[in-house]
């Protein structure tokens, strides 16, 4: 839920540069950079249904666009994606599977300088960097 006057604040959502894809990252990315939360509710139930109405992106056109939405996205936001405080640090950038990032990270060249002090432990983070640790 938002409310309107935040969405009007930020200037809604962004038809021209996107008007398919990412409008809604986009929006909470924008609400994020004027100073308020964007918090996630484990009991809504929302549903997605990818491209159900207006199709896939397999012709040519389609995928201009969605490359012209993708390039706006990095031009934006850039280091943003890759300093998202949201995303587990130990989860790979490299594909959209949310396959396990190699080596394993404690945070720092991800987040922000003193965030992870404040959510993990310095001894936690030794433990986690531990090569014995993982070794078989």
């Amino acid at each position: 839920m938002l409310r309107k006057a935040v969405f009007e604040e930020v200037g809604g959502l962004n038809a021209h540069d996107l008007p398919v894809s990412y409008n809604d990252v986009d929006l909470c990315l924008k609400i994020q950079a004027a100073g308020y939360r964007n918090i996630w509710i484990p009991f809504a139930h929302l549903y997605h249904h990818e491209a159900l109405s207006r199709g896939f992106d397999f012709e040519s056109e389609k995928i201009a666009r969605a490359n012209r939405e993708v390039d706006y996205m990095r031009r934006k936001w850039g280091e943003g994606f890759a300093n998202d405080p949201y995303y587990n640090p130990n989860l790979s950038l490299e594909n959209a599977a949310f396959s396990l990032a190699f080596p394993f990270s404690t945070g720092e060249a991800v987040a922000g300088e003193g965030f992870w002090e404040l959510l993990i432990p310095s001894h936690h983070k030794q433990e986690c960097n531990s090569a014995s640790r993982w070794s078989t």
